[in-house]
């Protein structure tokens, strides 16, 4: 469709993840985890868990989620992935 929507498409990312505090840090060997299929490369990407403080006692809702805080691809900065 000229000047509509574009379609929607879906690409992937293989690797391993760390975890020290609440800071996830990925990474990818580039020669294993990338491939026609697997095309992200998260390395130098890192996220951090979201989740409502267990002290916190008022009504307040807080999704538990996923917010990547850098990474080398740049539309994946600061996008939120939440808990289903």
């Amino acid at each position: 469709m000229q000047g509509g929507t574009p379609p929607e498409t879906n690409s992937y990312g293989k690797g391993k993840w760390s975890a020290k505090d609440n800071l996830i840090t990925f990474s990818a060997d580039k020669k294993e985890d990338l491939n026609e299929k697997y095309t992200l490369d998260f390395n130098n990407s890192t996220a951090r868990f979201v989740t409502k403080n267990p002290r916190d006692k008022s009504d307040k809702v807080v999704k538990t989620k996923l917010q990547f805080l850098g990474s080398d691809i740049p539309w994946m900065q600061r996008i939120d992935i939440f808990k289903g």
